[in-house]
């Protein structure tokens, strides 16, 4: 019995290195989203909002929230999101991040804008 449950120790542990090996297929680290540091990736957010590439913009913003979940960047991020998402007429989208804003960030210094775009 022993040295059953050992083999079955060592077929699970097999397993989670070949998925854990498998893994690093999903994440392309020539893509510039996974790469740049915060202050990067939310300058071209905005740059990109400035020259009116929505499309560009909301990719950079969700993916900067997704890669750092904490920080002004990602507060400023968020506000702005909603914003592109509702340029972008994803009115329900656009609600959904600030209701999500609303909730998070409370005391925020911008939150007078988060109720008005709402």
């Amino acid at each position: 019995m022993i040295r059953h449950s050992g083999l079955l120790r060592l077929f699970a542990l097999l397993f989670v290195l070949l998925l854990a090996s498998g893994c690093s297929r999903f994440f392309d680290r020539d893509d510039p989203l996974e790469v740049l540091p915060v202050e990067q990736m939310y300058e071209e957010a905005k740059t990109a909002l400035r020259n009116g590439n929505t499309s560009r913009a909301e990719r950079y913003y969700k993916r900067l929230i997704a890669r750092f979940p904490f920080g002004t960047y990602t507060e400023q991020a968020q506000l702005e999101l909603a914003y592109v998402e509702f340029r972008s007429a994803k009115g329900e989208e656009a609600l959904s991040t600030l209701n999500r804003f609303l909730k998070t960030y409370p005391t925020h210094p911008h939150i007078a804008y988060a109720y008005y775009l709402k």
